[in-house]
C-alpha cells in the first residue's frame, strides 16, 4: 500500500513489492529448496552449499522476485477484470450474488490465473537455487534455464516426432495453483475487511 500510494496505483507498486518480499524471503526459500534437495539427491551425487538465510544474493534472484510478481498480479490487477466478468455473467443469469462472495471468488479465480503464469519462474528459482553453477547444462545463465524447461515440459511425441507438453506441466501448475490460489484470496479477503473496518473508524 505503500508503494501503491507512492507511485500511483497497484499495478505499478507490483515489482518494487516483489523485489522487497524477494530480498527478505529468497535467502531463507533458497536454503529450504537446497536441503529439501540434500535431503532426497540421487545417491552419490554432491550436496549443495546451503543459501544463508539472510543473504538476497543468488542467481535465482531474478526469476524469484517474478515469480512474486506474476503471483501478486492475481489479486492486484486481474481481480478487477475478473470481478466484472463475474458480474457480467450473474447478471446474464439472473444470479443475484453477495457482493463480498462475489470478490472473494473473483480473487481466487485470478489468484489461480497468476499462480499458472507464476510457475515456470518459480521451477527456475528451485532449478537455479539446487544446481551449481558448473553443472548447468549452458554456460549462461538464461540458456541453462530454457534447457531445463524444455527437458521437464516437452517431451518428444511418438507418432509425430514432434514436441509436446509433458504431464509434469500440469502436475506443477495444479500444485502451484493449490497453494497460492487459497493463500493470497485469503489475504485479499482478510486486507479488505481490514481496510473496511479502517474507512469504518473500527
Amino acid at each position: 500500500h505503500a508503494y501503491a500510494e507512492a507511485l500511483g496505483g497497484a499495478s505499478a507498486a507490483i515489482i518494487p513489492t516483489a523485489m522487497t518480499e524477494s530480498l527478505i524471503s529468497f535467502g531463507s526459500q533458497a536454503r529450504n529448496a537446497q536441503l529439501a534437495y540434500n535431503a532426497s539427491r540421487p545417491a552419490g551425487a554432491p550436496a549443495v552449499a546451503l543459501q544463508q538465510p539472510w543473504d538476497p544474493r543468488g542467481a535465482g534472484f531474478a526469476p524469484h522476485v517474478a515469480r512474486n510478481a506474476c503471483a501478486m498480479s492475481g489479486i492486484r490487477v486481474l481481480s478487477g477484470p475478473v470481478s466484472a466478468a463475474i458480474d457480467v455473467t450473474c447478471r446474464a443469469l439472473g444470479f443475484d450474488a453477495d457482493a463480498r462472495a462475489r470478490a472473494i471468488a473473483a480473487d481466487f479465480a485470478s489468484s489461480v490465473l497468476a499462480a499458472a503464469i507464476s510457475m515456470p519462474f518459480n521451477q527456475i528459482f528451485n532449478y537455479l537455487a539446487t544446481t551449481p553453477r558448473d553443472a548447468r547444462a549452458e554456460a549462461s545463465v538464461l540458456r541453462s534455464c530454457v534447457a531445463f524447461l524444455r527437458s521437464q515440459y516437452l517431451v518428444a511425441c511418438p507418432k509425430t516426432g514432434g514436441l509436446r507438453l509433458s504431464r509434469t506441466v500440469l502436475r506443477d501448475g495444479f500444485m502451484r495453483c493449490m497453494y497460492i490460489a487459497p493463500q493470497l484470496s485469503t489475504f485479499s479477503a482478510i486486507e479488505r475487511l481490514c481496510l473496511l473496518k479502517v474507512a469504518d473508524g473500527g
